[in-house]
């Protein structure tokens, strides 16, 4: 189950928050996560700050995921993610910074993945 949670200052309309979840949902199946699985959280309008200044227009993303998918598959995610991320909200690709995070134990529905 991949989780993506998406930081943003831009300010995201419900129709922009749609594309971003069909771009996201094939992002992960291309990775090999299925797209049913996927929880996005989007959080728009946030203060970023780098090297103590305010980012007029950034983004960070956090990708958790059971199971470590390797250094190969996070670099073809970096490159997707940056795209998609300047394409739709326009956000320079060197002020988008993406994380990730394996996950061995994940609950849901009473029990763990």
């Amino acid at each position: 189950m991949p989780l993506i949670q998406l930081k943003t200052t831009a300010e995201l309309t419900p129709a922009l928050r749609d594309e971003l979840t069909s771009d996201f949902g094939k992002m992960m199946a291309e990775a090999g996560k299925p797209e049913s699985f996927l929880m996005i959280a989007f959080e728009d309008g946030v203060d970023l700050r780098f090297s103590g200044e305010k980012m007029k227009n950034g983004a960070l993303v956090e990708i958790k995921q059971v199971g470590d998918l390797g250094s190969d598959v996070y670099l073809c995610l970096t490159k997707t993610a940056t795209r998609i991320l300047n394409e739709r909200l326009g956000i320079d690709p060197q002020s988008i910074y993406i994380t990730y995070q394996p996950v061995d134990d994940w609950g849901w529905n009473g029990t763990n993945f």
